[in-house]
């Protein structure tokens, strides 16, 4: 793999993919995202991000140890692991958050580790959160944070409802 190191990260990608061609552009938006999350945060990391840029959710999700395919995810303490091609574009503010997150605390319950992730993405499915909102309130969908915040409730209403952007969790 290639590598190109900013200021907070170091990025490795496969020679002629997508992820080489954008790199400058990957790398800004990621500088922009990791500022942004450690000063609202009011954190900064001691060492740097490493982004793994993948072809296809197929290559993630095999790292990932399940062989089901995955658009990313994040392993502690330092890693993050994505697809980046034409179509799919996993990268911005998500996983980042959970790595830079995790140096402050890491809550048991995976409701509040996605949503102070969803929180940064603000959008999911290019809607924002808030209409996402209004739509399982509208259809009653809606699922109260007393019982997201049980794990198992999480990952039944994750599953049923689809509520998160990836089957992923960290």
């Amino acid at each position: 793999m290639k590598q190109y190191a900013s200021e907070h990260y170091i990025f490795n990608y496969h020679s002629d993919s997508e992820a080489e061609k954008d790199i400058l552009i990957i790398a800004a938006l990621q500088e922009a995202c990791y500022r942004h999350i450690c000063t609202v945060l009011r954190v900064e990391l001691d060492f740097k991000i490493q982004y793994f840029l993948y072809d296809c959710p197929q290559e993630v999700g095999r790292i990932y140890g399940d062989n089901e395919p995955c658009n990313g995810f994040a392993r502690l303490p330092d890693k993050i692991y994505a697809v980046y091609n034409k179509d799919i574009k996993c990268v911005g503010f998500h996983e980042d958050a959970h790595i830079i997150s995790y140096n402050i605390n890491r809550p048991d319950s995976p409701a509040i580790r996605e949503g102070l992730a969803m929180y940064f993405d603000r959008y999911w499915w290019k809607i924002t959160n808030l209409d996402w909102t209004v739509f399982y309130l509208k259809n009653n969908r809606y699922v109260s944070i007393a019982e997201l915040l049980n794990k198992d409730c999480f990952f039944f209403f994750k599953l049923c409802h689809n509520l998160s952007h990836s089957r992923c969790f960290h």
